[in-house]
């Protein structure tokens, strides 16, 4: 709606011990501005840069959220490095502060491209989505407060947390009221999945 020409991304995300999500895990997006500069924007990774990154640099990258760098992904456990062996199509692995956090093609897609990670990260058991509920916001000053079950961490800009343990149903409510916007007439509770 703004003019920009946005292209969907397809990413797998890091899990323990550096291994690769699902196909599909993730969608971040390539945002090219009317001066041909394209940018990574990823409003849906959680604690992740505050600001868009600069596509093409290969360097370090400050932001709030941490230190980012995108870099050409080396080949996955399946020996594969995406792109055909070209580096103008290779996978990029997105990096914070030295860690990687997910591996993105470069190939754009379509919305319904995503349906199947969707579904698996809302159904499957070994999904975080179905082990725990959880809020995150960034705030005005750059940190962060998140709601995880009834663990509110509120984290600054310098980085420094607090983590306390809400005892009420009420605190919990008021919270998500107070501090995300969202009424709500109960606490939410998982699903039961079996």
């Amino acid at each position: 709606a703004l003019g920009y020409d946005v292209a969907l991304l397809a990413a797998r995300v890091y899990g323990d011990e550096g291994r690769l999500g699902i196909p599909y895990d993730h969608l971040a997006l390539r945002v090219r501005t009317v001066d041909g500069g394209d940018w990574l924007a990823d409003v849906g990774f959680g604690a992740h840069s505050h600001l868009p990154l600069a596509f093409g640099d290969r360097g370090e990258q400050e932001d709030p959220g941490g230190t980012f760098r995108i870099t050409e992904a080396e080949p996955d456990a399946a020996g594969v490095r995406g792109g055909h062996g070209t580096v103008e199509a290779a996978d990029l692995d997105v990096l914070r502060g030295g860690t990687p956090q997910y591996r993105m093609e470069v190939r754009p897609r379509v919305l319904g491209d995503f349906v199947v990670g969707a579904w698996w990260h809302s159904t499957s058991p070994v999904s975080h989505f179905t082990r725990s509920l959880v809020c995150s916001l960034v705030t005005e000053d750059g940190g962060r407060i998140t709601l995880s079950g009834r663990r509110l961490t509120t984290t600054a800009a310098d980085g420094t947390r607090e983590v306390r343990e809400l005892e009420t149903d009420e605190e919990v409510l008021g919270v998500y009221r107070e501090r995300f916007g969202i009424g709500l007439d109960e606490v939410p509770a998982l699903r039961d999945l079996a």
